[in-house]
């Protein structure tokens, strides 16, 4: 990659550099393609994100998002390894594929300064890394939802948040949402079917909870153990300043699985060279969960828990990658 910060046409003005790219994960969601994508800047700007998408979509939305953050007026020269984004963009070929997409990032250029130039792979690699690391993040998202959606519909009993045995009434993977009836009170209780983790109840376990409820509660809060075998899903807990922090025990093959607190907000907003966090109390403490899901001794490095605003965070939040290393 380029180290200069700029590159300037013969006859032109200075440009800003920007190189981009987009990847698919080869895992899908409901039959489609996740995909990432990323560009950067050469004065230090960046970003990335995923989408149910093709290859070529990918490409085509790192493109059409550096042009919604960066000023109108700054020249850009957009490198990247796609042939087909510098066809389409930059030398106008006929499009046969996404039309939608590439006539609405056309739209956005009318009246701006950019270029497109094709460069090799080896030079594309910052680009080509934070595609790839939002294209997995895409398909673990994907995956995880594919599995919560498949154990959970109506008719089965799972614990939600609160822990309460629930009789699920409604499985609404679309709006990703859970709701049934307590079996301990009979209210209506509700959950998300990615943020909160809920896990599948066996008759006998459904028992154990309905015995002594509070006791199961506070075993499940402040990791002194269940009261019943080693079937039921144990969720550990850390004592700080008194407080229960909820954690659910590492597993390779469940991966790390932070507890969301009923009622957590989060908003996440990023300005300049700071970033603004702004929680409730269950927040704060869904947040702590997630810190010490990571802390666990057998967490490999590397691991990571990934928020966003269709992953526990506000709408419009900025996303948030926690990151073990």
């Amino acid at each position: 990659m380029d180290e200069v910060p700029a590159d300037r046409d013969q006859a032109g003005p200075t440009r800003l550099v920007v190189w981009t790219d987009g990847a698919a994960s080869g895992q899908h969601e409901g039959g489609e393609n996740m995909a990432g994508w990323g560009w950067l800047t050469a004065d230090g700007r960046s970003n990335s994100g995923y989408e149910v998408a093709t290859s070529n979509q990918a490409e085509l939305g790192a493109v059409e998002d550096l042009l919604e953050e960066i000023d109108r007026n700054t020249p850009l020269l957009v490198k990247t390894d796609s042939t087909y984004v510098v066809g389409q963009l930059g030398l106008g070929h006929k499009t046969k594929k996404n039309p939608e997409l590439v006539a609405r990032i056309k739209r956005e250029l009318v009246g701006r300064d950019v270029e497109f130039e094709w460069v090799p792979r080896e030079q594309n690699v910052e680009a080509d890394r934070l595609a790839r690391e939002a294209a997995a993040r895409g398909a673990e998202l994907a995956a995880m939802r594919a599995i919560t959606t498949a154990e959970i519909t109506v008719g089965v009993i799972f614990e939600d948040c609160g822990f309460h045995p629930v009789l699920c009434t409604l499985a609404s993977p679309e709006d990703d949402e859970l709701q049934g009836i307590s079996l301990i009170d009979g209210q209506i209780r509700s959950c998300s079917m990615f943020h909160c983790g809920p896990e599948l109840l066996s008759l006998g376990q459904v028992l154990a909870i309905k015995k002594d409820f509070a006791a199961y509660v506070a075993a499940r809060t402040a990791g002194g153990g269940l009261p019943v075998g080693d079937d039921l899903p144990s969720v550990e807990a850390s004592d700080v300043m008194g407080m229960a922090v909820p954690v659910r025990p590492y597993a390779p093959e469940t991966g790390v699985r932070p507890v969301w607190v009923p009622g957590a907000r989060i908003d996440v907003r990023a300005e300049g060279t700071e970033v603004h966090l702004k929680a409730n109390a269950a927040g704060l403490l869904s947040l702590a969960s997630h810190l010490l899901a990571l802390y666990q001794d057998p967490v490999p490095d590397g691991s990571h828990i990934h928020l966003d605003e269709f992953s526990g965070l506000e709408d419009g939040s900025a996303a948030v990658v926690i990151e073990r290393g």
